[in-house]
């Protein structure tokens, strides 16, 4: 620990954040000459999108700019899990300790007043730096804990899950009634226990920052089928029913599949079991009222409600409400307050209504799928990234019993296939642009590659090559082809000031995805990945 609050100053990056160019270059001069990594933003909106883009380690942030002041910047800052661990030290003319106040309770843990004392500053940063040193300590300590235990667990669960589920096949014999009786009761303790291993690992990798999210085109109607396939039985015990309205000519969402799938499970899985028997959980989806290009889904039970206060506190970490929950399946209360990260790190939002004795209704908003909004990261002012572009095509096809496998995001082995692919993208150049189903009932994957023809095909070979060498993908039945082909020049801001470059690039892309049908298979040898 001491070794990581005397870190090397040079690995200690600090965010200078203020609209006056005059006291950035001040600060600046006066951090960087202690050995810091300093980098600036001119305002609020900056300050944000840098701390998105790479977070700092500590933050020095004006009170007072136009547009989004120093409040409400800390006050963001500190409403998100992965953000609120940097320390921030506001400064301000304001010498008032109203303004103080308000400076702490947007959450900032020191304050300087201008014009800034250069010791002062500096001791201050030290003592920040140290705190956020510790803070890393603890949470690497958490996550390295967490892993351990829960792996340590999982072992002895899982020989215990198979020696029931050996038993109640009647593999060891027939059991009566009462014994059958006794051992549907230790798996399903044992399926509570393993679901608050998993809550743990996913609170912590939430608070680390390494819970990936890869949004892609998702189909909500694909999701929701396969959610309630993964309950349906759950639901069948519980006397409950699902059901679900969701309008076919509605767009897809911007969403990560496995997260999407995660959230309704979390609020399906919650419905049923506040529900009475008898009782119905019903999703549905629909447009957003206005134009801003968001979805929304519900998640309504038939159950007894909740008070006030309970929802209130619901997305709260560790909140459990005493009044309605079955208390055998009881969990660490962490669901809805993952189900709330998942959402909110997906850019939407997440609300509850309720009424006792009637019923809670859960609704999330998520982004509609829009190519053009997939390629907009890869616009700047000077341009596209090269001066080509490629589409490459992966096939996922599977046949009778990996079929099932096959031609989702959602199932292990189609999130194992994203991964080798977004491993495989370079980033601001390379971009997943979503996926098709086939008539077959596999899958089909889009990239947008802007390079030129030989780096097409460089990225096609190494895809190939992934897929060859990674053997947990190879299945019985399965397979995965790769094929690329070339799209018209990218119209670049200059070409044509009465042309968006934007939308006629997503044009391109959405007709070759729209006409697709074989595309050549590239024959260029494999190259060196340096080459791109």
């Amino acid at each position: 620990m001491n070794a990581m609050a005397t870190a090397p100053l040079a690995t200690t990056r600090i965010l200078v954040v203020d609209d006056d160019r005059m006291n950035l270059s001040l600060l600046e001069v006066m951090l960087s000459a202690e050995g810091f990594v300093i980098e600036t933003a001119a305002g609020g909106e900056a300050a944000l999108l840098a701390v998105a883009r790479n977070p700092p380690d500590v933050i020095l942030l004006d009170v007072m700019m136009p547009g989004i002041d120093g409040y409400e910047v800390a006050t963001r800052l500190k409403r998100e899990t992965t953000t609120r661990h940097i320390p921030i030290i506001m400064i301000t003319a304001l010498h008032d300790q109203s303004a103080r106040v308000r400076g702490l309770q947007a959450g900032a843990e020191d304050f300087l007043s201008k014009p800034v004392d250069r010791a002062e500053l500096i001791v201050r940063v030290r003592n920040l730096v140290r705190l956020k040193a510790f803070q890393d300590e603890q949470l690497r300590f958490k996550d390295d804990f967490l892993s351990h235990v829960s792996h340590e667990l999982r072992l002895p669960l899982t020989a215990i899950k198979q020696f029931s589920s050996i038993l109640l096949a009647g593999l060891a014999g027939e059991l009566n009634a009462e014994q059958r009786q006794y051992q549907e009761i230790v798996l399903r303790n044992i399926h509570q226990l393993q679901a608050m291993i998993d809550d743990l690992l996913e609170v912590t990798r939430l608070e680390t920052g390494k819970l990936m999210i890869e949004p892609e085109a998702v189909s909500v109607a694909e999701t929701v089928d396969e959610s309630f396939d993964t309950l349906r039985a759950s639901a069948r015990l519980r006397g409950v029913t699902l059901t679900c309205d969701i309008p076919a000519a509605l767009p897809r969402l911007f969403a990560d599949p496995t997260r999407l799938r995660q959230i309704l499970i979390i609020l399906l899985d919650n419905a049923i079991k506040f529900s009475r028997s008898g009782g119905t959980v019903h999703t549905t989806l629909r447009a957003c009222p206005g134009d801003d290009g968001r979805l929304q889904i519900s998640v309504a039970d038939t159950g007894t409600g909740m008070t006030p206060d309970d929802a209130a506190h619901v997305f709260d970490r560790l909140y459990q409400s005493d009044m309605h929950a079955d208390h055998s399946r009881r969990g660490l209360g962490l669901g809805l307050f993952i189900c709330r990260e998942l959402v909110v790190r997906q850019g939407g939002t997440i609300a509850v209504t309720t009424e006792q004795d009637y019923g809670t209704t859960f609704t999330f908003t998520l982004p509609a799928y829009s190519l053009a909004a997939t390629l907009a990261p890869l616009l700047t002012a000077h341009g596209w990234p090269a001066d080509a572009a490629g589409l490459v095509v992966i096939d996922l096809e599977g046949t009778s019993a990996s079929s099932a496998s096959v031609g989702s995001g959602d199932t292990r082995w189609g999130r194992d296939v994203r991964t080798t692919v977004h491993r495989c993208l370079l980033p601001l150049k390379d971009v997943l642009l979503g996926s098709v189903r086939t008539g077959s009932g596999g899958e089909r994957l889009f990239l947008a590659v802007f390079a030129d023809e030989r780096g097409v095909s460089i990225l096609a070979d190494r895809l190939r090559g992934e897929f060859e060498r990674a053997t947990h993908l190879r299945h019985p039945g399965t397979r995965l082809t790769v094929s690329c082909m070339m799209m018209p020049p990218p119209r670049t801001p200059a070409a044509d000031a009465a042309d968006d470059p934007l939308s006629a690039m997503s044009a391109v892309f959405e007709e070759a995805i729209l006409q697709h049908d074989t595309p050549r298979n590239d024959t260029h040898e494999q190259q060196e990945d340096s080459h791109r």
